[in-house]
């Protein structure tokens, strides 16, 4: 009685304060029940008002919760459980002991309880919306579940014209944790581990102490690669049971068995690249994490945009998937090993949508909430980051990998559909660990359907220490997929355009907005990524005529001008050394540069499945053509459509070729230089715009001085040591230096070449009074030291 009337007693002061504070808002006052099944019927009638109103803001103060125990709480002598569902009835905690096959029976299910503190002014008390269960004895192993029970019925968020009907049929869920660290093979069931299990070689750092990070994004030289595309290919060297997994990325050593050259990590490391950037390595659904890697499976590859448990590593790159720790162990053993080398890796998070909705641990666990009205991820799905509990997903998965794996940076997969509230929160939260750990991802425009404050390019004011990819210097580059070319490949009109892009996309010399970012460290510089064309597929596209010569000299040009741009540089692994996604589908083989040549140019007829290799090569996430009863090839090919035959070549199209390194080697080495020229010289990464000169005659650490006719002249400046940069793609030589088209009246006898790509110079050739470029090359030339 006590207990109950206490409860009385402080019951009206909460409400009388919580009143007090929504009266300036919404202007209503909480009402709370007294028992758990009143607790539901309200949670769900707030639910319906909420996505029927498509507004979720004072649901989000009655019902969210921001304690930092969601998941399972370990020890050795008990371990609680604890998830969010506050329309549910009743939850069931399923053991199904220590057997981590995914179709083992259960063991036990034990009833969870709710809690009752209810306090909208303090979420990290208000658990009125949280299931707990405390369970005695060592729980290290057990693998689990909830089931859910929705005797109310529940609310409907997927997207349309249902989203905010409700539905009074009940409903029961079993499903994973939405916390989950560890999983069964497949992720559909939970498993606890405790922190000695999770015990590895990973030297967690921060600060000064991670001291493979960078001072400035600016500094950072990205490769974008795919777990299993990095090693897969027999042309890798690495052993055949690493292959395609975690400790393939680090196995040391390795060498092309065809050519000699040195493959994966030594030649990241070879190469001066100082960060990676993981394709998707946490758990998604789309292929199979038991293998059965046969060409008649068609769902045997995916880049891995199909998130399933965001918080646990992909099992497919493990070299054991059936145990629960062999993926944690390895991912961070990986890790240890890029960093133990000097190389920062980036985890590739994609939050914005799940694989099926349906299916995912939040539509299960509480549906109605979780997802958005309006679609525009184009994955049928997109996630609610406005929404408070998945916001603080969001941040509680990211923070995880960094606190627990170490990550140097996470890039966001369509980061726009990502309000910037919660970004923002993100980034603090980042830089309360070190703000040296980098953000950045996606941002392009959209009608923002939502009504959200987007994480997009547009906003980039809003969100500082949050980079976007750029694709106003990615156009006037190259023009990935477009249907014109840039500078390199051979459009003068973008010369302008590309000395802004020098200048951090600048407005050079009156041609634009003299600031495009809050800082050059927010423009992420790129001309290939995963998305889209190669870059040498891109520009046989824009230049079918070239011989194979001019070609290679076209992708490096677009490289080193990449490079050369102010801001953080991304690459993705393979451009450098003209990786192609174009193949045979009809005998699975790639194209050499040969084959495409005479395809590009006329000079052979171009088969009937040639269109299907493009389409393919454009969008290679699953590597799969179509082939229907009368033998016509279809690119792109979805399985699920159930149209065609499936001809599986996810390892053929996508897989790095390490025998293009020997077959391109002076396009590496040039390449491999100027990357490590850069990181040695602050003036080609100043993170401030104050250092940037806008005119030719204007004075600062980088000044583009001409830009005109496919000719850009850079002079770069630190205290006594000036550099000049020329980019020629101008379709004929220039002369440089007395009596030249350009610095016509400077004498460069004496100067000394630093770098550069031009048949006729060498590196450290001392020049005469002037000196004659070819076109689509790239020089730097030092003037003063």
């Amino acid at each position: 009685m006590k207990k109950t009337k206490l409860r009385i007693f402080l019951f009206p002061i909460v409400l009388l304060i919580s009143f007090t504070l929504l009266s300036n808002g919404t202007g209503k006052q909480i009402v709370f029940a007294t028992s758990s099944s009143e607790y539901a019927t309200q949670a769900l009638s707030d639910e319906k008002n909420a996505t029927q109103n498509n507004d979720f803001t004072s649901f989000d103060i009655k019902w969210a919760y921001e304690g930092t125990d969601l998941g399972f709480n370990y020890s050795t002598t008990s371990t609680t459980f604890k998830i969010w569902s506050p329309t549910a009835t009743s939850v069931q905690l399923i053991s199904y002991g220590t057997n981590t096959n995914p179709t083992a029976a259960q063991v036990s299910a034990k009833a969870m309880t709710r809690g009752t503190s209810a306090t909208p002014t303090n979420h990290a008390t208000n658990t009125i919306g949280v299931w707990t269960l405390t369970v005695p004895g060592n729980q290290n192993g057990m693998v689990y579940a909830y089931k859910l029970t929705f005797a109310d019925g529940t609310v409907s968020d997927y997207a349309g014209s249902t989203y905010g009907t409700l539905s009074t049929s009940s409903v029961s869920n079993t499903t994973n944790d939405p916390y989950s660290i560890a999983t069964a093979q497949g992720g559909n069931r939970s498993v606890v581990e405790s922190s000695a299990n999770l015990a590895s070689n990973l030297a967690l750092a921060q600060g000064k102490s991670a001291t493979w990070r960078v001072a400035s994004p600016t500094q950072a030289i990205v490769d974008e690669l795919h777990i299993r595309d990095f090693t897969s290919s027999s042309t890798s060297g690495v052993s055949a049971g690493n292959r395609g997994k975690f400790l393939g990325v680090i196995q040391s050593g390795t060498t092309d068995p065809n050519t000699g050259t040195a493959t994966g990590l030594d030649y990241l490391k070879n190469e001066g690249f100082n960060y990676i950037q993981l394709m998707p390595a946490s758990q998604y659904a789309s292929v199979n994490e038991a293998g059965n890697r046969t060409t008649a499976q068609p769902n045997n590859f995916n880049w891995g945009y199909d998130p399933q448990n965001e918080m646990v590593p992909e099992g497919e790159y493990a070299s054991n998937s059936v145990n629960p720790v062999t993926r944690i162990n390895e991912m961070k053993e990986m890790v240890q090993g890029l960093h133990t080398n000097g190389i920062s890796v980036v985890m590739d998070m994609v939050l914005n949508h799940v694989y099926s909705q349906s299916a995912s641990a939040f539509e299960k666990a509480e549906p109605g909430y979780y997802f958005r009205k309006n679609t525009q991820s184009g994955c049928g799905n997109d996630t609610a980051s406005n929404h408070e509990m998945f916001g603080k997903y969001i941040i509680d998965s990211v923070t995880y990998w960094a606190k627990n794996y170490d990550i140097d940076g996470f890039r966001f997969d369509e980061m726009t559909l990502l309000d910037s509230t919660t970004m923002n929160k993100l980034r603090a939260a980042l830089t309360a660990l070190d703000p040296h750990i980098i953000m950045y991802g996606e941002g392009w425009g959209d009608s923002n359907a939502n009504n959200i404050p987007e994480t997009s390019i547009n906003n980039y004011k809003n969100v500082p220490g949050i980079g976007f990819f750029n694709p106003g210097e990615r156009d006037a580059i190259s023009n990935n997929g477009g249907s014109a070319g840039g500078f390199a490949a051979g459009n003068t009109a973008s010369t302008t355009t590309v000395a802004g892009a020098l200048l951090a996309s600048g407005g050079w010399n009156g041609n634009g907005t003299v600031q495009a970012f809050l800082t050059p460290s927010q423009s992420i510089n790129y001309v290939e990524c995963h998305d889209s064309f190669t870059l040498n597929d891109s520009l046989w596209s824009a230049d079918p005529n070239d011989s194979v010569a001019t070609h290679q000299a076209r992708v490096t040009l677009a490289n080193a001008t990449n490079i050369l741009a102010n801001g953080v540089t991304f690459m993705e692994t393979g451009q450098e050394f003209d990786q192609s996604k174009l193949v045979n589908p009809s005998n699975l083989t790639p194209l050499s540069p040969t084959q495409t040549q005479a395809y590009q140019s006329g000079n052979m007829e171009k088969p009937a499945w040639y269109p299907a290799s493009w389409d393919t090569a454009k969008n290679s996430y699953n590597g799969l053509f179509g082939l229907d009863s009368n033998g016509t090839y279809y690119g792109n090919y979805w399985p699920g459509s159930n149209l065609y035959t499936p001809v599986v070549a996810g390892d053929v199209v996508n897989a790095m070729n390490w025998d293009n390194v020997k077959d391109n080697q002076n396009a590496v080495n040039f390449i491999g230089n100027l990357m490590k020229f850069k990181k040695s010289n602050p003036q080609f990464w100043p993170d401030d715009y104050s250092k940037l000169a806008w005119t030719p005659t204007s004075i600062g650490v980088e000044n583009v001085t001409n830009a005109s006719n496919g000719v850009i002249t850079e002079e770069l400046t630190s205290g006594a040591t000036k550099y000049l940069v020329i980019l020629n793609a101008s379709g004929n030589s220039v002369k440089i230096g007395q009596g030249g088209q350009f610095y016509g009246v400077s004498n460069l006898t004496g100067k000394t070449v630093i770098i550069s790509d031009d048949s006729s110079l060498t590196a450290n050739q001392v020049l005469n009074s002037s000196v004659t470029l070819s076109n689509l090359t790239v020089t730097v030339i030092q003037l003063s030291k």
